[in-house]
């Protein structure tokens, strides 16, 4: 008789799996894989054997660890992957006909500390369907411990059957399962390799939110590109063709006599020509036949001499000058001017009351490369304090590196002429950075070309070479050449007394300033123009020569 505690009538689900893995592995013509497992059951000289003495002998069992060792290895992913054919392997061992092992294993009390068959049990006779299949009733208990035991037991079988279905693929076919372990690991080594990760999984989601973040990064980067490239295609058209040309028909005299009286005094100038602005608007005119550069403030009725004489004598000194031509500032409002009467270019420090010669022999004119012949304009490049140099009647443009004493021709140089690789009285020209060319005024070839830097030739941009002209698409000596920020171009027309503006890449020019062929000294004429600059408002500043006055266009 045995007596039991109230606390202990639930049965161990760990102990009663192993008495069903026990009468599992009593069924005949077992597979080679289990072989194992057989044989390592602890003999007994009884054929009944008490179930908690088995669940005793057989912890450190070899077949009990080996199982042990591969339900802790493979995880709950594979096992679900195993468990249809841990359900095919039960329909299979249901599907043996041959009967149940004499070995059979009697239910007791799992929860009494010792317990023991006694001499007077009997064993169970095993039962079986009507199709040889194993029932839930093969094993019949002969006591009532059993019955009660059996009770408690039945629900628990359900659970206990699905707990078996899903160790036995592990058990059954481990080859199969050591395959598919194997296939699951170089899954999970393949795509560490992708991500350059360990394998834990906050390591991947990192990455994986990083490659993403990424990709969206490099999508917006990609629309921003496109909407800047359709926002540029719809500038290009206002840029190059509608450009608004709006500056008022009627100037302004900002410098000299209104009415076109030349003299020598501080309000007024004799043949103004090239000119140049400084960062207030302070204007700089080179007074020809006065043979000194003015200063006009913005607003000023009377000039400054700056360089030169003010009673407009000539000379050749640091301090005289001779017919000066163009004039370039620097940041510091420090002078470089062409002084071509002398055939030389200055350099004249700001507030300075002489003068350096920087290019050329003074006084003396001639064709070597450290010499010129009646120079005009002159462009600085302010990065490399190079100078580019119109050594106009030798028909050439020159470059001088910072500090040297001779130059370079970089376009023309080959006597005077029409030809393409040929200027004709090459007056003004404009350096485009963006062509890394020259835009020259061929004032004898009543043309405006382009010359890229190296090249041994120009091509055309406006007018036709060779041929004076009056319409909108010809010139009668230009003479001076200016690039706004967006190269569009403005030529003074000198023999046709006005100014031509060119939209960048066009060549049919619109009068902005004068009247075509009428030259006079009202607020709309021109007479002979040669120089025109703009400010950073567009406004026009046009040498009015032949007026001795500049006039001011404003643009609106």
């Amino acid at each position: 008789m045995v007596t039991h505690r109230k606390s202990s009538n639930r049965i161990n689900p760990d102990r009663l799996q192993n008495v069903i893995q026990l009468s599992i592995h009593s069924v005949k013509n077992r597979t080679s894989h289990n072989q194992p497992l057989r044989q390592s059951l602890p003999e007994h000289k009884s054929k009944t054997i008490s179930a908690r003495h088995w669940y005793d002998t057989s912890k450190s069992t070899h077949s009990d660890m080996q199982a042990r060792k591969i339900s802790k290895r493979h995880s709950q992913h594979r096992k679900r992957r195993h468990r249809s054919h841990g359900d095919h392997v039960l329909q299979q061992m249901n599907n043996d006909k041959p009967g149940i092992d004499t070995q059979v294993v009697e239910f007791h009390d799992f929860s009494s500390p010792v317990h023991t068959a006694g001499p007077k049990a009997e064993s169970p006779q095993p039962v079986t369907s009507h199709s040889g299949k194993l029932a839930e009733t093969s094993l019949v208990p002969q006591d009532k411990t059993s019955t009660k035991i059996l009770r408690q037991l039945r629900p628990l079988l359900p659970r206990l059957q699905a707990r078996v279905r899903r160790q036995l693929p592990h058990l059954l076919p481990r080859r199969q399962a050591r395959v598919l372990h194997q296939q699951h690991h170089r899954l999970l080594r393949l795509q560490a390799l992708v991500l350059h990760q360990p394998l834990r999984r906050s390591q991947r989601l990192q990455v994986v939110v990083q490659h993403q973040t990424l990709h969206r990064l490099l999508r917006l980067q990609a629309l921003v590109q496109h909407q800047l490239r359709q926002r540029l295609h719809r500038l290009q058209p206002v840029v190059s063709t509608s450009f608004p040309i709006t500056w008022n028909s009627t100037a302004e005299t900002i410098a000299g006599i209104a009415a076109g009286t030349a003299g020598v005094t501080a309000n007024e100038l004799y043949y103004p020509y090239g000119m140049a602005l400084d960062s207030a608007n302070s204007l700089y005119v080179a007074d020809y036949h006065n043979n000194r550069i003015q200063k006009w403030l913005s607003g000023a009725t009377n000039g400054t001499t700056i360089a030169g004489q003010s009673s407009g004598v000539a000379g050749a000194s640091s301090s005289a000058l001779t017919m000066p031509v163009a004039i370039v500032l620097d940041s510091a409002n420090n002078m470089y001017f062409t002084d071509r009467g002398n055939h030389r270019v200055m350099y004249w420090t700001n507030g300075a009351s002489s003068g350096t010669t920087i290019a050329g022999t003074t006084g003396v004119s001639g064709s070597a490369n450290n010499q010129f012949y009646m120079p005009s304009d002159l462009t600085r490049i302010a990065s490399t304090n190079t100078l580019y140099i119109a050594d106009t009647f030798n028909n050439r443009i020159m470059r001088y590196l910072s500090g040297a004493s001779s130059g370079t021709v970089v376009a023309g140089g080959n006597g005077a002429g029409n030809a393409n690789t040929q200027l004709n009285l090459p007056f003004s020209f404009a350096f485009d950075s963006s062509s890394n060319s020259f835009i020259i005024a061929n004032y004898n070839a009543h043309s405006v070309v382009r010359w890229v830097l190296g090249a041994s030739s120009w091509t055309l941009i406006a007018g036709v070479v060779g041929s004076a002209g009056s319409t909108s698409t010809s010139f009668n000596a230009p003479l001076s050449v200016v690039l706004d920020s967006m190269n569009n171009m403005f030529i003074a027309d000198t023999n046709n007394d006005r100014i031509q503006f060119f939209l960048a890449g066009q060549s049919n020019g619109t009068t902005i300033a004068g009247i075509t062929g009428l030259p006079g000294t009202a607020h709309t004429q021109l007479n002979v123009p040669y120089w025109a600059i703009i400010d950073n408002q567009y406004n026009l500043y046009v040498a009015d020569t032949f007026n001795d006055r500049v006039q001011k266009f404003h643009y609106y």
